[in-house]
Formats: structure tokens, sequence, C-alpha cells
């Protein structure tokens, strides 16, 4: 049994800033210029309907896509002002779609996450057993061999979650990371979600399942609006968020046999 703390902390971060930002892609501006803070430790849920610039979002803020304007300020320090290498032990990106026909090994494409840590030689201090720990937790030991090409969608999403946390990164963006996952994983992948943030990691998540948003995270940044706010779990709940959402009006209805 492995001593290793798979979700222990790697970095303290001290401050996480948007300033002005705006947001796009090929030049197209999408989201009008916004600021605020986020408190390292915190869980946002990055809620909006289809189209309305959540994954753009995520990406702009792990340094994918560069702002079109404004900063995203991490330990007092613009995120795009840093090298590759050193925005990757900050950051990771889990993305909501990933290349699968490709010829690697499952290990193999996990250990890329280390590139960050690596020099002409590879990793000086690489530990074996971290990446068989990720690889058991995930429950992917028997498959680390198989090329990706030859897995299921829930296996090769269970390889992308096992990249991302191999990373140890303190801050995460999780692009709808429940896909393709049956009940049992998803279970997993909640119980990793929640033993990040007890550890004081700080996450954002696309996700659509507006119920575990609201029990789980601390904040909410709807997308759906033309300059994205970010609201306190504690001012929002299912109706509120139904409503800047989906523009759906909901209410409760008492049944008849079952209590409130």
């Amino acid at each position: 049994m492995s001593n290793i703390d798979l979700f222990k902390l790697s970095k303290d971060i001290t401050e996480i800033r948007l300033e002005e930002v705006v947001l796009g892609y090929h030049g197209i501006q999408i989201k009008n210029k916004f600021s605020f803070n986020i408190k390292p430790g915190s869980m946002v849920g990055v809620l909006g309907s289809n189209g309305s610039g959540k994954t753009t979002f995520l990406k702009t803020l792990a340094g994918i896509i560069p702002v079109l304007s404004g900063d995203v300020i991490i330990d007092r320090c613009p995120l795009q002002s840093l090298a590759n290498k050193c925005r990757a032990k900050i950051t990771s990106y889990l993305p909501q779609i990933d290349n699968q026909y490709v010829d690697f090994s499952v290990q193999s494409m996990i250990y890329m996450s280390r590139y960050a840590y690596q020099n002409h030689i590879g990793e000086k201090d690489f530990s074996t057993e971290l990446l068989y720990s990720i690889l058991d937790y995930f429950n992917l030991l028997s498959l680390k061999d198989k090329p990706v090409r030859h897995l299921s969608g829930g296996q090769f999403q269970r390889v992308l979650l096992a990249r991302h946390l191999m990373q140890q990164v303190p801050i995460h963006f999780l692009d709808e990371p429940s896909n393709h996952l049956d009940p049992y994983y998803q279970e997993l992948l909640q119980k990793s979600i929640r033993s990040l943030r007890e550890n004081h990691h700080t996450i954002f998540i696309s996700t659509h399942q507006l119920d575990w948003v609201i029990e789980n995270c601390t904040h909410a940044i709807i997308m759906n609006e033309h300059i994205p706010n970010i609201y306190a779990m504690s001012d929002l709940n299912s109706e509120i968020l139904f409503q800047k959402i989906f523009y759906l009006s909901s209410h409760h209805i008492h049944h008849p046999f079952i209590a409130d």
C-alpha cells in the first residue's frame, strides 16, 4: 500500500486575480471586461448554457488561450508572462475533449504531464511510486501498457483524470470532467475533487450538475451574462441558477406522500 498522499498541496498560492479581462479567441471578443478575486482554496462552479464560453474561460485562466486584454494574476505575477514550464507547475487544465487516436500507452500518456519537471535527461527525482499509485487509484494498472486508442471513452477519461492529478499543481481547471464516466467513477471523481478542496487546492469546474455545484462549491460564475459575474453560493439556489442560466422559472411541488 502506497504512503503517497495524492492530494497534498504542492505549492501555496496567495492570490488569484482577474483584472479587466476580455475573453475571446482568434481576435473575436465573446465577453466584455470583468474583474474579480478568488481566494485560494475556493471551488468555483463555471456555469452556463451550451456555447456560453465556459471552455474559453477555463482555457484563458489556465494560460492556454491569451486574454484579448487585461491580466490574470497569480501571486502578483501575470500568468501570460510565465514560461510554459513555470505555468505547468501552477495550473492544469483537464479538457472536455482530447485526442485519443495516438499510439501512446496509458502510462506514457499520464507521465507526459511531468514535462515541466524534466530536462534533457528526464526528471531527476521522478517517483515511480507516484505513477503507480495514481494508476491504482483510477483502476488503470491492468491497462498501463495498452495504447490509449484502444480504450473505451470512460477508460480514456480516467487516463485524462490520472494525467491531470499526476501534474501535481495547486490550481485546477476541470472542463466537464464527468464526461463518459459511469456512476462508480463519477463518485470516485467527486471524491477526488472533495479531497483536493480539503487540501486547499483551488478548483474551477465546468459542469451542468447544478445540484452538485450548490452542495459543493464556494462560488459560481455565470457565463451567460455579457460580463460574467461571480456569486457566493450562499446567494444562490437552484431556482435562481435555472433562471440565470437557462432563462427558465422553476418552483417546488409538494409530493402528496413524501415529506418536504
